[in-house]
């Protein structure tokens, strides 16, 4: 049931993060800026990764291929911890538009524990035994989906309320 729910979770928070990506492109491509993906490689990527997070989570709904999903779920999350230790080892303030203007931020110390967080439940709902994900009733796999979206809808709630907390402390408002 713990497999169902990491499952439809991040479900969730890729599908919702590669549909920012696709809406605003301008926001995420000063990411890839802030990085330093070299500007003829900037618009491809902007496109790239939004499709393979949509792909992903695809594949990782579809029972034949949750493993696949998962895996590629990983390779992008492996590299974007890179991407944020790179960032912290060298001290830079890069905003992260990975939400686009629904939850901005910085590549940081938070955002490493959410990636970590993210490995741990992308690796379990690969190999954990979910019994038959789709096998169970109807409402309990809407009552699950509901759930991890709610669960979701506050996290970004609670970030948002943190990030416009600091702003207010820094005299940014």
């Amino acid at each position: 049931m713990i497999v169902s729910y990491f499952v439809f979770m991040l479900a969730g928070i890729f599908m919702a993060a590669a549909v920012q990506k696709l809406l605003s492109p301008a926001e995420f491509m000063k990411t890839l800026y802030g990085i330093g993906i070299p500007r003829r490689y900037r618009r491809f990527t902007a496109a790239a990764i939004p499709v393979a997070e949509a792909a992903s989570v695809i594949l990782l709904l579809i029972p034949k291929s949750r493993f696949v999903g998962g895996a590629s779920l990983l390779a992008l999350l492996f590299s974007f911890t890179i991407i944020t230790i790179r960032a912290i080892v060298q001290k830079k303030r890069i905003d992260c538009n990975c939400f686009g203007s629904i939850m901005p931020g910085t590549l940081g110390w938070s955002g490493l524990a959410r990636l970590i967080v993210l490995i741990a439940m992308t690796s379990y709902g690969m190999i954990g035994s979910d019994a038959g994900l789709y096998s169970r009733p109807s409402t309990e796999i809407f009552y699950q989906i509901v759930a991890s979206v709610g669960i979701l809808v506050l996290y970004v709630v609670v970030a948002r309320v943190i990030a416009n907390w600091n702003a207010i402390r820094k005299g940014e408002v």
